[in-house]
């Protein structure tokens, strides 16, 4: 993760003393590479159980802790990148480079899978297959109702909205006011559950709703560590957020569930758990990390785009354990040549021949 310094435009917040400097190293915060890293493990683990015909009776979901955990590490440092650009159109250009290449890498391997009649599109895709391509390629295929290549990508649409709810504060210089933009958010939640639950009888989709409320609260950490705010401005913020979030998934999840999702208590442990581990890795940022995790959370985003293929090719129905003893090593290995062959290529490419080009400052690229 790239060394963030506190961004002059922070005027309007209460200033506080900031917090001892976490580790880095090659300028990079080793507590968020860590966490990064253990939350692509977890959705890999999590997705290759689904795939096992055997039932398993975790307390939490591992996927949605991973994702939860995803979008806390962007909103700790996408929005605070975005300031130290200076501008929108260096810090897109950055992560066009830092997102796509490995993101069209993935769709081809899904294409190619399914033309090889080894894993099949989604329903709805080939109805137009053609133009469900093509959108697909530019990511934002959701926005349009068009079905998902792979399960996966929902993330990535989302993680864009955030992107472009980020970039639109800053254009009105309201980013900076990191704690009003938590606040708004919570509240925005917090009245459209109400509203859905009792005057229209039906549930929001509280859990997309729900990651980018998550995305600001792990701005608000950032402003905390870097001394732009008191620690103390997250006492009222935390039961507010907690009983939001409870509110808009018993709507989601229990009251007015639309389809099959996750059991309350299951979803409710899972984003405990999330923010939990998220914040035990934060109170250790002074501490040096081994090496292995830092590799995990380097190929963190690789390992979630890539980590399907020996899912879907090795036979679910063998034993489980040796299931996930093969799926494991192979989805780390695929990561790995990814990364070395596709992410550090582009990034490399972007901070010495394109950033240059549309007048940015020289910004390390923030990472996923």
């Amino acid at each position: 993760m790239s060394d963030i310094a506190t961004p002059s435009t922070l005027r309007r917040e209460e200033r506080a003393v900031p917090l001892k400097n976490p580790v880095r190293r090659t300028g990079r915060l080793e507590f968020l590479d860590a966490v990064r890293g253990f939350a692509a493990l977890a959705v890999v683990i999590s997705h290759a159980l689904e795939r096992t015909p055997h039932s398993w009776s975790l307390p939490v979901n591992l996927g949605e802790f991973g994702v939860v955990t995803f979008f806390i590490v962007s909103g700790f440092i996408i929005p605070v990148s975005m300031e130290r650009a200076g501008a929108l159109k260096p810090f897109w250009v950055s992560r066009i480079f830092r997102l796509y290449p490995m993101y069209w890498v993935s769709l081809i391997f899904v294409l190619l899978l399914a033309w090889m009649h080894l894993s099949p599109l989604p329903p709805g895709f080939a109805v137009h297959q053609t133009r469900a391509v093509l959108l697909n390629v530019t990511m934002l295929q959701q926005f349009v109702n068009i079905p998902n290549a792979l399960d996966s990508y929902w993330t990535l649409t989302l993680e864009l909205l955030f992107y472009f709810l980020c970039s639109f504060l800053f254009l009105r210089s309201w980013l900076s006011n990191s704690l009003v933009s938590a606040w708004a958010s919570i509240s925005v939640m917090a009245v459209s559950v109400l509203v859905a639950g009792i005057a229209f009888h039906r549930s929001l989709p509280a859990g997309w709703i729900g990651l980018l409320i998550t995305a600001f609260w792990g701005t608000v950490l950032y402003r905390v560590y870097s001394g732009a705010l008191k620690a103390k401005v997250l006492y009222p913020l935390i039961p507010a957020l907690a009983l939001t979030l409870y509110v808009g998934f018993w709507f989601r999840f229990y009251l007015y569930p639309r389809e099959y999702v996750l059991h309350l208590t299951t979803v409710c442990s899972s984003w405990a758990l999330a923010y939990a581990v998220f914040a035990m890795f934060f109170l250790m940022r002074n501490r040096t990390f081994p090496e292995w995790t830092l590799w995990l959370g380097r190929i963190s985003y690789s390992l979630y785009l890539m980590h399907w293929i020996p899912l879907l090719l090795i036979p679910a129905t063998w034993n489980p354990i040796l299931y996930l003893s093969l799926c494991l090593p192979l989805a780390l290995g695929s990561a790995t040549l990814t990364y070395n062959f596709v992410e550090k290529p582009a990034i490399a490419i972007c901070r010495t021949r394109i950033l240059p080009m549309v007048g940015g400052k020289k910004v390390p690229l923030p990472s996923a």
